[in-house]
């Protein structure tokens, strides 16, 4: 029921009466740009202001300090072994697997399946002596002991396998380049001023044939056009290596991309 106030009703069992119904604010000009197009923020908090027991808050600082240490040394592996692999003429590692990226954390902060990698991956075995060789050299201490490593690595590999897709995909142009620059354009060789045009210009065809699907008779593009295409695959458009383009494709070409491993078989 109504008592005269307008505009308002409250509902009282059977009946209905008033109550002041409320606005939402519409906002200031600012507050209005800043909330557009944000999705979610994030609040940093001391570690002091959420847990009060100072036992609690050590073992947090360890465990992060821990697992840094182990990304850090991770990721060194990873390059390391790459590094190795084109240097060698050795096939490049599936950077989309996460198993990969386990058994360099496992390398990193030895398990007890830490010496299967000798029979699983022998390659990256001895990228691994090398490494540790160096971190002895260095004084860096292997992180041992650490609580519930087993999950804590899972979830290392999978946030290893996101990085690594964005980060080639965002310089997959300019890494690529610097390849052909080292495979094709002497960068390395003591070569004359006229060598050097000649191969500059080899390195700006190549890298043309790459990013479109104009015909070229350059043996050297057509390699490496081969490289980026699954075996019995003709070039197109669609392997064109522009990021998104990476990110539909895969990162499987990357296995083969090395000119001195076979393409197929």
């Amino acid at each position: 029921m109504s008592d005269g106030r307008h505009g308002t009703t409250r509902i009282d069992g059977n009946n209905t009466s008033s109550q002041p119904q409320g606005r939402k604010s519409i906002g200031t000009p600012k507050e209005n740009k800043f909330k557009k197009g944000k999705e979610y923020c994030s609040v940093t908090c001391k570690l002091n202001s959420i847990y009060k027991d100072p036992l609690v808050r050590d073992e947090i600082r360890r465990s992060a300090r821990e697992m840094q240490q182990i990304w850090m040394e991770a990721w060194h592996l990873v390059n390391l072994h790459t590094l190795r692999c084109l240097e060698d003429d050795i096939s490049l590692p599936d950077y989309t697997d996460k198993t990969f990226y386990d058994h360099c954390c496992s390398c990193s902060a030895t398990t007890s399946k830490t010496n299967l990698i000798t029979r699983m991956n022998p390659e990256l075995w001895e990228s691994y002596r090398v490494y540790k060789e160096k971190r002895a050299l260095a004084g860096l201490e292997e992180v041992r002991n650490l609580v519930d490593y087993s999950r804590l690595k899972a979830e290392l590999c999978e946030q290893m396998v996101v990085n690594a897709g964005v980060m080639i995909r965002q310089h997959f142009a300019k890494r690529l380049r610097l390849y052909v620059h080292i495979t094709f354009g002497g960068l390395d060789s003591n070569l004359d001023k006229k060598e050097k045009k000649k191969k500059a210009l080899l390195v700006r065809e190549i890298m043309y044939a790459c990013y479109s699907t104009d015909e070229t008779d350059v043996v050297e593009a057509l390699q490496i056009r081969d490289a980026l295409t699954p075996c019995g695959v003709e070039w197109s458009e669609q392997w064109i290596p522009w990021p998104n383009r990476i990110g539909e494709n895969g990162l499987a070409f990357l296995r083969s991309i090395d000119l001195g491993v076979p393409r197929c078989g």
